[in-house]
């Protein structure tokens, strides 16, 4: 049972941390803010799944004590009982070499499993994945559904993303992250969400909350095979999927105006029919 009613939020490392807290503290509701801890894990996705997918019962936040000083010393006294809830965010990190695969199915189903593993924030911790990398924030046009980097899609295993979307791009600047800045990166969320799932209409807060972090990642592993995902965020996800729809509306409004039907790179029927 929870002693302090703490909400852990377990990102890759202090970079990620930052822009997190930066986020959270943008955010108009500020009631988190009383209760959030952020853990940087210095390690990815895959270190991290190495470790621990072989125990059914991994306390997390146990185990993060027990790699990393520094959460150690964050931690203090803490232990798993004063968290009732527990956030992950990740990047897809398709590039790295920190677990072996000899296909991309493979690779699909060992993300599968992670996901499936870290899907209850109240459990073991729920899993929010960025694609291609946590920089995906900030690859966006303002106005519109178009990407800093001008694709939509991008090759995940691919190492020169993080340089390519954070070079001259004002939005990648924290300082100028603000609720404004937070609402562009939702629209922007919504609509390439809308892309993914080929939809006629702009998807609102109801049908984002209707598709889970799996089923999202159901349709990204079908570009995956082609080496390609669409560019997503993960903090927009969470988002929505942390608050209830009164908050959500009082705090961020849905611009339909951003989402092109007419896109000529638009998901067709289900078929990603854009080239390399």
């Amino acid at each position: 049972m929870s002693k302090l009613n703490k909400t852990a939020f377990i990102v890759e490392g202090p970079s990620e941390a930052k822009l997190l807290n930066r986020m959270i503290k943008s955010l108009p509701d500020k009631t988190i803010l009383d209760v959030m801890l952020i853990l940087p894990a210095e390690m990815n996705l895959y270190m991290l799944w190495n470790d621990i997918k072989d125990d059914p019962d991994i306390d997390i936040i146990s185990y993060l004590q027990g790699k990393s000083e520094s959460i150690k010393d964050v931690l203090g006294e803490m232990d798993s009982d004063d968290f009732s809830e527990i956030y992950m965010f990740f990047d897809l990190d398709a590039q790295q070499d920190n677990i072996k695969y000899n296909s991309k199915d493979e690779l699909i189903n060992i993300i599968k499993s992670m996901l499936n593993t870290f899907n209850n924030e109240t459990d073991k911790g729920k899993l929010y994945i960025s694609y291609p990398m946590c920089e995906a924030y900030s690859d966006y046009i303002e106005g519109t559904c178009k990407t800093f980097t001008e694709h939509c899609y991008q090759n995940p295993f691919d190492k020169g993303y993080k340089n390519r979307v954070g070079n001259n791009n004002k939005n990648a600047i924290l300082t100028h992250l603000n609720t404004e800045k937070i609402n562009e990166i939702i629209n922007c969320y919504l609509d390439r969400l809308t892309c993914i799932y080929d939809a006629d209409e702009k998807f609102d807060y109801v049908n984002v909350k209707n598709k889970s972090s799996f089923d999202i990642f159901d349709r990204q592993a079908s570009l995956l095979k082609r080496e390609l995902i669409i560019v997503l965020s993960a903090f927009p996800e969470f988002i929505i999927d942390f608050y209830k729809l009164d908050v959500l509306r009082q705090m961020f409004s849905v611009a339909n105006k951003y989402y092109d039907k007419n896109c000529m790179h638009k998901i067709k029927d289900g078929e990603f029919t854009v080239e390399k």
